[in-house]
């Protein structure tokens, strides 16, 4: 069989794996609104997400190419390493996507696309042009197309959270959180606003270089666009405001069409991340049969080529198909919707870091010193309109609580789709995927989702996440480019180790993803259990201190023995130990006394959880005080310090053991529920007695020069 052939097969097989995964991660893009408001259930959602997205698959024939030339000069390279480039490319992102997926953190398939594009093309130029004299690897690149993409992609973080923080501001403060009531008032003018963003978002940048549209229509929508628009915003407000007098939920009907938009415009227009090289690969294959020769330039891929209908309405059904079915797409969902609840059975499904609580002290230092420039009557009414007022919590709050209000997620919508329709306008590249990220971040930090709190897991979240983006290049072409080198000297030898790896990369991700999906919706049936039945939060708050405890002391005896022995295996060991604790401190211990504390100040404003709080502190101290003897003990075996004597050996024992019986002291007291301060406990005046004895026997021994 000839091998371009196979080549081809492989091509189609790794775009429908690519589809799988790329639709998994970017479903977030437009089901998070809708499903983080409950603007209905999960399968209506995805009917009206999968109504856009096969419309959109239908209409996305004509941008195909950037796939064959849109960030390298095809004619630079002869057919036969063009297939290598597109091989490559499919592979690289795959791995690459499937591991954000797993991980639950949303990426750009743009970014990727180009980004796998670029590294595969340099790197082959590179070897190309190495014993070309006076030719630059750099030449084969479309120099101007790729940095005008990558410059406008990495614009849209910054425009986009900005966008989002404004807007919200501005439509909150108009709306407040009485939305039922303002709705009555505004609520006309605003639906009319979002239907006639998200109509020409769909007509003019959804639908942009379909058939579907003649071009006559086309020429004339653009010509009176203004006048157009106008007529809509007016015709909608009308009809939406007749609508809200009556009673009618206009906010779930502008989020589910929202939601039908932006998929139709994820369909149409990131259609090429995942079918435009596999298509580009069967182009190379035409070509290479018609000439009868794999050498030739492949300078003929630079025209423009009709893709076959069929093609787009396979695709769109295997999206559609991916949307229900795909478990990964819910993990990335989850991620992006948490990171901006205010639900009180939301999970942060991320830890705190150095570099998030630097952040988020330097934004509140700034804002401190910002807040005082604002007339303090300024400041009472804006927190007036955005006070909640007294929230009365029943069953149907606690087992079926919106992540945020349908407010947020209209304008999330109505301001994502104002800035592609904007950049479509403009003729500027960006990323769907930063964009209603940043968009729903930004909304979030407006309407005081993240507080004090929690301000440093969402913090920590959005930055990892950012981070992700960023890297997401680097690793992109570091990879394709090491993949492509292995094809380049192998001559597609290499595909026989690269193929089974990446599918035994599959098998174990797709573990992974399971047994992270298992710990985080335990995490949540425990939240959701303690909301309903909040007489349990004391018993469980005291169990977590008792296992906590428990791990302290196993923490303790790993580094002791192995500071006693001189072996380093055991003091690394202990740190899977203080992982747990600091699980425990930071998410388990502090998300259920968060949550109980919300609880209990609507339900028994008499009950004072301050005493577990403060636990909980000095569980995190002692979680600190670990790590500094750890990395103390690391430092003394790491360094060939001479042993323990008898002497220093037996005081170490002595003070575990002391230390042992004081844990062993408090735990009891906790399953008899009798619990006494440390202080009057026997065991912590005995330690503390130790501990002076053995500061005085080590004086001496100094002293004496031993």
């Amino acid at each position: 069989m000839d091998i371009f052939l196979v080549l081809v097969i492989l091509l189609f097989i790794l775009g429908i794996i690519d589809l799988t995964v790329g639709v998994a991660n970017d479903a977030v893009n437009f089901t998070n609104s809708a499903i983080g408001s409950r603007a209905a259930t999960r399968r209506v959602i995805l009917i009206v997400a999968a109504v856009g997205v096969l419309l959109g698959a239908v209409s996305s024939g004509g941008l195909m190419e950037v796939a064959r030339k849109g960030i390298f000069n095809p004619e630079f390279f002869s057919l036969n390493e063009l297939m290598m480039i597109f091989i490559t490319v499919m592979l690289t992102d795959i791995i690459l996507l499937d591991v954000y997926n797993t991980f639950g953190l949303p990426t750009s398939t743009t970014v990727s696309l180009v980004s796998e594009l670029l590294g595969a093309a340099l790197f082959l130029g590179f070897y190309k042009m190495a014993n070309v004299e006076g030719s630059s690897a750099f030449s084969v690149i479309n120099s101007a197309s790729a940095l005008k993409i990558i410059t406008g992609i990495m614009l849209s973080v910054f425009v986009a959270f900005t966008a989002g923080i404004i807007s919200m501001f501005i439509f909150r403060t108009i709306f407040t959180f009485d939305i039922k009531r303002t709705m009555r008032l505004f609520g006309g003018v605003f639906s009319g606003l979002i239907f006639t963003t998200v109509i020409f978002f769909v007509f003019i940048g959804a639908l942009k270089g379909s058939d579907l549209i003649p071009e006559d229509f086309r020429a004339a929508l653009m010509q009176n666009l203004e006048l157009y628009m106008l007529a809509c915003f007016i015709g909608f407000s009308i009809l939406f405001q007749i609508l809200a007098l009556k009673g009618v939920n206009i906010f779930r009907i502008n989020i589910l069409v929202g939601t039908g938009a932006l998929a139709m415009a994820f369909a149409s227009n990131d259609l090429v991340n995942f079918i435009g090289v596999p298509l580009a690969g069967f182009n190379t294959f035409q070509l290479i049969s018609a000439n009868g020769n794999a050498e030739i330039s492949g300078a003929m891929l630079a025209g423009k080529v009709a893709t076959p209908g069929f093609m787009l309405l396979l695709a769109g059904l295997i999206m559609i198909i991916t949307l229900f079915f795909s478990k990964k797409a819910e993990s990335v969902t989850k991620t992006e919707v948490s990171l901006s609840s205010t639900s009180g059975n939301n999970v942060e499904t991320f830890e705190p870091n150095n570099l998030a609580r630097i952040f988020v002290q330097m934004t509140l230092g700034f804002w401190g010193g910002f807040r005082v420039l604002i007339p303090g009557f300024i400041r009472n009414w804006v927190n007036q309109r955005f006070n909640k007022g007294k929230i009365q919590i029943n069953e149907k709050e606690l087992t079926d609580e919106q992540d945020f209000d349908q407010l947020r997620a209209s304008v999330n919508i109505m301001t994502a789709s104002a800035l592609i329709l904007y950049a479509t306008l403009s003729k500027l590249p960006l990323s769907t995927t930063f964009v209603t990220f940043m968009v729903a971040m930004g909304s979030s930090l407006t309407d005081r989702a993240w507080g004090r709190e929690n301000a440093v897991h969402r913090v920590s979240g959005v930055l990892t996440v950012v981070g992700g983006w960023f890297f997401t290049a680097i690793i992109a072409s570091v990879t394709a480019g090491l993949i492509i080198t292995l094809l380049y000297f192998t001559e597609f030898w290499a595909l026989l180790v690269l193929v089974p790896l990446a599918i035994m990369m599959f098998v174990v991700s797709g573990r992974l993803h399971r047994k992270r999906s298992k710990d985080y919706n335990k995490r949540v049936h425990e939240l959701e259990a303690l909301n309903k039945h909040p007489d349990r939060a004391v018993n469980r708050i005291l169990a977590e201190l008792s296992s906590a405890l428990n791990e302290v002391r196993t923490t303790m005896d790993k580094i002791t023995h192995g500071v006693i022995v001189g072996k380093r295996k055991p003091i690394k060991n202990a740190r899977k130990s203080i992982d747990l604790i600091n699980h425990t401190v930071f998410v388990t211990l502090g998300r259920i006394i968060d949550v109980s504390n919300r609880v209990f100040a609507n339900r028994r404003p008499d009950t004072d959880l301050h005493g577990f709080s403060q636990a909980n502190l000095n569980l995190k101290r002692v979680k600190s005080a670990l790590n500094r003897l750890r990395t103390a003990a690391l430092t003394r075996v790491d360094t060939y310090h001479t042993g323990l004597n008898k002497e220093e050996s037996g005081h170490v024992k002595a003070l575990v053991d002391n230390a042992d019986d004081l844990i062993k002291s408090i735990t009891n007291g906790i399953e008899k529920e009798e619990i006494r301060p440390v202080r009057a406990l026997k065991s912590a005046t005995e330690l503390s007695k130790l501990r002076i004895n053995i500061h005085k026997d080590q004086m001496e021994r100094s002293r004496k020069g031993g």
